[in-house]
């Protein structure tokens, strides 16, 4: 029996897979990509060697599963944003999104604030209160009362990593957010003095 396949719906596949025509196993004849072509059709056709000679036909699919190969990847490297400094506490600042071209987990993403930094006289732990993200949605919102006043600019660095296993295949990315604060009408005009006296 001769073995032979011919792929009918896509030729990219027929450069891609061979057959043994004696033994009929089919190997790879060059690397695949998921994100290319997820699945492969064949015809695989058996003919013996009888005059005329007898022909079976059967049709083979190929599924390439998915390997984490490709990184989460966010809208932008740096996002800007203003906000009130008037705001509740709970209030949403900005909506970050990263794609990951995989599959599976291995597309799934979850977000983290690595370190905010602000540019006034807050300290670093009054900084890491500030804000928080939803790891899941990539909403970030206030997470204290913010004051102008104190600091009229913060930069977080967030990171996006998926959701490959182990924990040691997964990818990041990470982007940086520049959220400025708005000034609020929050203070009175005051004189210096309660009385004054003219001569």
């Amino acid at each position: 029996v001769v073995y032979s396949m011919i792929s009918p719906s896509d030729s990219r596949s027929q450069t891609m897979f061979k057959i043994d025509s004696k033994s009929g196993i089919v190997t790879t004849s060059a690397t695949l990509d998921r994100e290319l072509i997820s699945m492969h059709y064949f015809r695989v056709i058996a003919t013996d060697d009888s005059y005329p000679p007898r022909t079976g036909t059967a049709i083979l699919q190929i599924n390439v599963l998915d390997c984490n190969d490709h990184p989460p990847k966010f809208e932008t490297e740096q996002f800007d944003t203003t906000v009130s400094e008037g705001v509740s506490i709970g209030t949403t600042v900005l909506t970050l999104r990263a794609t990951d071209l995989d599959s599976g987990k291995n597309s799934e993403i979850e977000y983290h604030i690595d370190s905010v930094s602000g540019g006034g006289l807050t300290s670093a732990e009054q900084d890491a209160q500030t804000f928080k993200i939803d790891g899941r949605t990539g909403i970030i919102t206030t997470r204290s009362q913010l004051d102008r006043e104190t600091s009229e600019v913060y930069t977080l660095i967030v990171t996006a990593n998926d959701l490959a296993s182990p924990i040691s295949e997964r990818k990041t990315a990470t982007a940086s957010v520049v959220i400025r604060i708005a000034d609020e009408n929050d203070h009175y005009p005051q004189f210096s003095e309660r009385h004054y006296t003219v001569d």
